[in-house]
């Protein structure tokens, strides 16, 4: 990474989303709040296009959906749950050899996340699927 230039306010960072799809709407859903929320982003700027030419461009000020979306019971329990991950995921990454790791969470089965060592040779694909779309089950 080489650092350039200054960084921008957080309070002027947005967040840019392009969709080719016909229902782009950020306010009628929630897909893209803990993002903008954990990122403290309240500014998204949407673009729906047709092959590269945009038809549909909005600005938004998020910040009172973001504010409503934190206070739902069901956010207030989510981010507890995170609250209480984040002492675990550091303590895998701190017993790693170099203290650095590469998590990967999987949804199957069991939703789990894994801790690989970030100097080992990490599988982020199944065998499966390899052995499917490449041949062989690098």
């Amino acid at each position: 990474m080489i650092v350039r230039g200054r960084l921008s306010p957080q309070g002027q960072v947005v967040e840019l989303k392009t969709s080719k799809s016909l229902t782009l709407s950020p306010l009628d859903t929630d897909y893209w709040m803990p993002k903008l929320w954990a990122g403290c982003i309240r500014y998204l700027l949407t673009g729906r296009h047709s092959d590269g030419t945009f038809d549909e461009v909005a600005f938004r000020d998020l910040w009172d959906h973001i504010s409503n979306w934190n206070a739902r019971v069901e956010t207030q329990d989510a981010l507890g749950r995170l609250i209480m991950l984040i002492p675990a995921l550091k303590a895998a990454v701190q017993a790693t050899r170099h203290g650095q790791a590469v998590l990967i969470f999987r949804e199957e089965p069991d939703g789990e996340v894994d801790v690989h060592d970030a100097g080992q040779r990490v599988g982020l694909v199944s065998h499966a699927m390899a052995k499917k779309f490449w041949g062989s089950p690098r």
